[in-house]
């Protein structure tokens, strides 16, 4: 929370620099130094509030969500190694805890009140269109069937779609489940080392661009000075200060 704040404060100081450069220039144009200076800074103030609200809201979001998408992912990870016994196991508890029966079959799990058979395919190899084809023969007209499986494809699931009986189980429905039936505590904690990936930059407009737009926006401001294209110079070192505040609003950081 602290890391959260601290780079708020950090870049709602740097917008508020940026708001005042540009609106000053703005209203120069109209108005004398006293008046534009004076309505260049209580635009300033507002818009740097605004800013503060904004950055804050969005950082904690941004906080909360990837926590969740670490932990759903590690959970799912982790089941990917489980043995087809114990992970038919851990579904039964989790579906005894929330008062459900089951029964195991060869296949999965059967829910004889929901005339509904479960069937775990967790692993390395994607479900394919003959997966689904071959749970919907294992159940009859009446009964239904959900495949659980971290992920499927796009084609999978518009093939799926077609079949009214069977119901597709992504890695938040897995989660979901065994939060609910009060089993996460009883699943090993797998942490496989990785090699480091390389560094890529996910878009022209990450976060650590914002020092280059601002250095570029201050340099042709600058030169505006002392060069006779003044308005070029002028627009381009706007245009450079907006980007650089695109990039502290929607840039991405470098991944790792």
């Amino acid at each position: 929370m602290k890391s959260v704040y601290f780079s708020v404060i950090l870049d709602s100081v740097f917008c508020a620099f940026l708001y005042l450069i540009l609106s000053k220039i703005l209203f120069s144009y109209f108005f004398n130094n006293a008046v534009s200076l004076t309505l260049s800074i209580t635009l300033t103030l507002v818009l740097t509030l605004f800013t503060v609200k904004g950055l804050f809201k969005k950082r904690q979001k941004n906080g909360l969500l990837s926590m969740n998408d670490k932990m759903k992912n590690q959970i799912v990870f982790n089941l990917h190694f489980m043995p087809k016994s114990k992970l038919t196991s851990l579904f039964a508890l989790a579906y005894s805890n929330l008062g459900i029966k089951t029964e195991k079959r060869k296949d999965g799990l059967y829910l004889p009140d929901k005339k509904t058979l479960v069937i775990l395919k967790f692993g390395y190899l994607e479900v394919s269109k003959a997966d689904i084809v071959k749970s919907f023969n294992l159940i009859k007209k009446d009964q239904t069937v959900e495949i659980y499986s971290d992920e499927f494809s796009t084609s999978v699931k518009d093939f799926a779609s077609r079949f009214v009986n069977v119901y597709l189980k992504d890695a938040n429905d897995t989660v979901k489940l065994l939060k609910n039936g009060e089993c996460l505590d009883e699943i090993e904690d797998l942490q496989i080392k990785t090699e480091p990936k390389p560094k890529v930059v996910k878009n022209l407009f990450n976060k650590k661009r914002a020092k280059t737009f601002f250095g570029f926006g201050i340099f042709f401001l600058f030169s505006s000075l002392f060069v006779p294209l003044k308005t070029y110079y002028v627009v381009s070192g706007c245009i450079m200060l907006i980007l650089a505040l695109v990039c502290i609003f929607f840039g991405n950081r470098i991944q790792t």
